[in-house]
């Protein structure tokens, strides 16, 4: 990020991006099944509009799906379950 956006690199330099948040997600894909990733979300402080969420898989099974996902054709969609 530091690399393509100055006001980024300027907040990063001053520690001005806010502690992470982590959520657990739940995602139900129709030939995968269930996915569970825990999301990250970094944010900067006084800039709503500006965040970035990463997905990492939770366990080993959901990174076998996830590795799943690279091998099917594009056009499928998933979407949020209960945990």
């Amino acid at each position: 990020m530091s690399a393509r956006s100055e006001l980024f690199r300027e907040l990063w330099d001053r520690q001005e991006v806010a502690p992470p948040e982590a959520w657990l997600r739940v995602f139900r894909h129709p030939e995968v099944g269930v996915l569970r990733l825990n999301a990250t979300c970094l944010t900067m402080p006084g800039v709503t509009e500006c965040y970035i969420v990463v997905y990492v898989p939770a366990g080993p099974e959901d990174r076998e799906r996830v590795e799943r996902l690279d091998s099917l054709p594009p056009g499928g969609w998933a979407h949020t379950c209960e945990a």
